[in-house]
């Protein structure tokens, strides 16, 4: 916002000119409150602290000779000193009686537990005398000059400046400048005096970004005549719509404190009524902050704004009109009371019974389940309207439901009374089970005191209300089912799971359930499951590390095997590479470990896996050029992956100069292996980086082998690389047309014939491959 001195030059001549203007404003007087002088006086007080605020100097002079002590404090930390300075009618005397005594403890600059000094009392109470006397004893300070503005002290505020001019500059803590804070806590008079001293009313607040229209509005007494006064500087150097950092604009901060007569001023200068903030316009901004008088102004001044009324979420298709209306109530029902609701049904008439059908076609009584302020007297009323109390969502979620899992209990009883049905959630489910699955206790414990009977029904699948505990709760949910008996803890469902292994797929709560479970000592902490997993295995198979650490910790172990394999397989087998680590924290020799084919754990992840598992195992000390108990490298392993990682795979790890042409003690080569597993892409790989397609095995070639094993994409990938072969024999003086006759492979045979093979070729015993064929 643009500003010149010029302009502030003209604020001094504008305030003067209009000193008329504020004696015509009818504003009321402030005075000391009673509720201040009683709390002083009464807040761990002794007699002379009573005597100091209440009564005159004679009365503390004798107190002291008496030999009541001068340096104790209340409750606050007042001093003596505190409660003479608010001594309205003799506390000047005091005060410098005390000050001229040099009590311990008893001095100007002694603050009380909010820091507040004696001054600060004085000011307070408009004790002008004292302030004067306290001022030359500690001279002035910023602080003390926005505490005199803040009190609306003009008169203090003026003895403070005479003391230091440069009183008026600095901000306070939170980056407000001394007009800021003039317009949200004092008066106009207050506020044309700043302005005569030079202080510009274009500076915003170094923390939120308030300028001083924002502050203005939020003060209810005087602020609709600054903002007034301060339309002189609208537009040049104010911007009425000025967002700060909460994106809010001067009429939002009026109507959060339903300060409608200045929001009107604000109007008067042009405000946009139809400027939103995040997704709401005015009306439901002021829904949303249950403030009825601003919400009432709104819609007297702009009728039209309820047709704009909407959620950024809300996607509106059609019957605009009727949609916004229903979704500004079912914001109410959410955030604001009952007068607001009866505000918008019956005086904007908005429908009660409405779906919103933006959001599961919830109805109002489902939004003011989650009221934990107002939901119990919504309830009421919207009932009273005639909604369906059972009404289900989308999600199958009755007002009831909705209640529970926000565990705002008021609101379930309220619901009750008015009809809500305590059957079954689901076909299967019962609101016990409902809450547990949502780890809601106080809603548990309040269903199970109405339906204690809940709490031994089983699912259909046979899951006691402790195994979803185990699954979906935490320890202090299932400490209390145990408590309250809800079932046999040694007993196993149908699939053999024990309360372990629920709680090893509960990430959030699962590692304290371990731990209390075997402190019951009711789980076998090894015990297998129908797929012969123990808990151990299950969390780590879902990465639930801290149930890991807590069972390895008890005493699971690590190294049984689950299926035949090791958990270092399981893991690699799934790409868990997080538990694969955990486990290899715990037992690096498990690295080193053999499988049932007597494969390395990098041979099992190049066949299993991925490449970033096998360079994740080589980091970890795999090595490469282990072989197999059979002979196998890793490159006959990565050729046999049918993940479609096998090209990358043997790719890389031909980067190590392996044998692109090794054979295993089956007799197989890379290319043999992949040739197995039909990896036509892995074959192509192996050939472009060097492997021999003319390599002979037992005098077979690799065309030979794959008319054996009908691998048809993979012959026609060796013979784009080597047509020779179509000439080859065996060491029985066959070719590949005779080994695809043999084994009545046509579709092979067929494809050799096209490709010009000769089929008029004996074998050693005389046989044309159509002979084998017939």
């Amino acid at each position: 916002m643009q500003s010149t001195r010029k302009h502030r030059s003209d604020c001094q001549m504008i305030a003067k000119h209009l000193s008329s203007f504020y004696n015509q404003i009818i504003v009321m007087g402030s005075s000391a409150s009673s509720c201040f002088d009683g709390g002083l006086a009464a807040a761990g007080s002794t007699p002379l602290h009573r005597a100091a605020f209440e009564s005159n100097l004679a009365e503390v002079i004798k107190l002291l000779e008496e030999g009541e002590p001068g340096n104790k404090t209340s409750e606050s930390g007042a001093t003596v000193l505190h409660f003479a300075a608010a001594n309205v009618n003799h506390g000047r005397e005091i005060t410098k009686y005390l000050l001229d005594k040099h009590i311990p403890g008893v001095t100007v600059g002694r603050m009380n537990r909010n820091g507040e000094e004696a001054i600060h009392y004085a000011i307070r109470l408009g004790n002008l005398d004292v302030v004067k006397d306290l001022l030359n004893i500690r001279g002035a300070d910023a602080h003390l000059m926005q505490f005199c503005v803040k009190q609306n002290q003009l008169e203090i505020a003026k003895l403070v400046y005479k003391h230091d001019s440069n009183t008026i500059r600095p901000l306070d803590p939170e980056g407000r400048s001394i007009l800021l804070l003039a317009a949200e806590f004092a008066d106009l008079k207050t506020c044309l005096w700043l302005i005569e001293e030079n202080v510009s009313v274009d500076i915003l607040s170094v923390t939120d970004g308030d300028s001083v229209l924002h502050c203005a509005a939020r003060n209810i007494k005087h602020g609709w005549e600054i903002i007034r006064y301060l339309s002189y500087f609208v537009p040049s150097e104010l911007d009425v719509d000025e967002r700060n950092n909460n994106i809010e604009t001067p009429i939002h901060a009026a109507l959060k404190c339903n300060n409608v007569r200045a929001a009107e001023e604000l109007i008067k200068l042009e405000a946009d009524l139809d400027i939103g903030i995040r997704g709401d316009n005015l009306l439901t901004f002021c829904v949303r902050l249950n403030k009825v008088d601003s919400a009432r102004f709104v819609l007297k001044e702009n009728r039209e704004q309820m047709r704009e009324t909407m959620h950024s979420d809300w996607n509106i298709v059609e019957s605009n009109e009727d949609i916004l209306k229903i979704e500004t109530l079912f914001v109410a029902a959410l955030h604001a009371g009952l007068d607001m609701c009866k505000w918008l049904v019956e005086e904007a008439r908005l429908d009660p019974k409405a779906v919103n059908e933006a959001d599961k076609n919830r109805s109002a009584l489902h939004y003011s389940a989650l009221n934990q302020t107002y939901g119990r007297e919504l309830v009421r009323f919207f009932v009273g309207k005639k909604i369906n109390v059972n009404w289900k969502d989308n999600l199958n979620k009755t007002p009831l439901n909705i209640a529970l899992e926000a565990e705002n209990i008021e609101c379930v009883r309220e619901l009750l009374r008015c009809g809500a049905k305590l059957g079954l959630v689901t076909y299967e489910e019962n609101y016990l089970h409902f809450c547990v699955r949502w780890n809601k206790l106080k809603s548990a414990k309040f269903i199970c005191y109405l339906k204690p009977d809940m709490i031994k029904r089983k699912l259909v699948s046979g899951h006691s209300i402790l195994h979803v505990a185990a699954l979906y709760s935490d320890v202090k949910m299932f400490k209390w089912l145990v408590e309250k008996g809800a079932g046999d803890l040694s007993k196993e469902t149908g699939t053999a799971e024990t309360s372990l292994h629920f709680a090893a797929k509960n990430k959030a709560h699962g590692s304290k359930i371990a731990s209390y479970l075997v402190s019951l000592a009711r789980d076998n902490i090894n015990a297998k499951n129908q797929f012969q997993e123990t808990p151990l295995c299950v969390a780590l198979l879902n990465e639930n590390l801290s149930f890991a650490e807590e069972i390895v910790s008890l005493g699971a172990d690590l190294t049984a095997p689950v299926r035949n394999e090791s958990l270092l397989f399981s893991c690699i087998r799934l790409k868990k590479l997080k538990s694969a680590e955990f486990i290899l924290e715990k037992e690096e020799d498990m690295i080193r470990q053999r499988g049932s084919r007597g494969e390395t754990v990098l041979h099992f992840a190049a066949e299993k896996s991925d490449l970033a598992t096998c360079q994740w195992l080589i980091s970890k000390g795999a090595d490469f050029r282990t072989l197999s108990d059979h002979g196998s490298s890793v490159l006959h392993f990565a050729a046999s992956n049918k993940m479609k990682n096998g090209r990358k795979l043997v790719c890389y790890f031909s980067s190590f100069n392996l044998d692109l042409n090794a054979i295993n003690d089956s007799r197989e080569t890379p290319l043999h292996t992949a040739l197995i597993k039909d990896n036509e892409d892995v074959v192509e790989e192996l050939c472009k980086l060097g492997a021999d397609p003319k390599v002979v095995i037992d005098g077979e070639t690799l065309l030979h082998f794959c008319a054996c094993l009908g691998r048809l994409r993979s012959a026609k990938a060796l013979l784009a690389k080597d047509p020779s072969l179509l000439s080859e024999v065996d060491n029985t003086g066959r070719t590949a047309l005779h080994v695809a006759a043999k084994w009545g492979n046509k579709e092979f045979f067929q494809w050799l014939v096209h490709q010009g093979i000769n089929g008029d070729v004996e074998d050693h015993e005389g046989r044309k491959a159509i002979d084998l064929l017939q």
